[in-house]
């Protein structure tokens, strides 16, 4: 469990400053019906490190899904570009991604 130094640490930090090495993940979530994609941090109760919500299957194949797990927001970014360029909705997960203000 991180303390609570490292998570005033994580908060201090704009999303796309964080990488793996401060213990964070990246996932990318796709809706093919709704042509939606979103960035998730890895702790983000969306996301629980690409497994998706609780009691919700959407981890396998079909219309929705997880990316393989990703070092910063930049590589998620452009793994959403490339593997859903078609996609209208596109952007970063409101829960967990909010800039700071």
């Amino acid at each position: 469990m991180a303390s609570i130094s490292q998570w005033t640490f994580y908060w201090s930090m704009s999303p796309c400053q964080i990488t793996r090495s401060s213990g964070m993940a990246f996932y990318v979530s796709h809706m093919t019906p709704h042509r939606r994609a979103r960035i998730h941090k890895g702790d983000c109760v969306h996301c629980r490190d690409g497994r998706g919500q609780e009691n919700q299957a959407r981890t396998g194949s079909g219309a929705t899904g997880w990316s393989p797990s990703l070092e910063t927001v930049t590589e998620a970014e452009a793994y959403m570009e490339r593997e859903f360029p078609r996609f209208a909705n596109k952007g970063k997960c409101p829960y967990c991604m909010k800039e700071a203000s």
